[in-house]
């Protein structure tokens, strides 16, 4: 699994169940402009920055399953 990831031209981060990042692979490190070891452990909205905040649902709204 580390190889495909690793490989990716998307970036993804992994996240555990308190939306912290438990994998960023090298694209997703290299949109986000830091090293993936430096996002490990942190919060998912400590590392994406939205340029213009994203229409509709977030990621808190969209695991409550709101809008069904």
């Amino acid at each position: 699994m580390n190889a495909l990831l690793d490989s990716a031209a998307d970036g993804i981060l992994i996240l555990s169940a308190d939306h912290k990042v438990e994998r960023c692979n090298p694209a997703a490190a290299r949109m986000i402009g830091i090293e993936g070891k430096q996002a490990i452990g942190k919060p998912h909205g400590d590392i994406v920055r939205w340029a213009t905040p994203p229409q509709g649902l977030t990621l808190e709204q969209a695991e409550a399953g709101a809008g069904r």
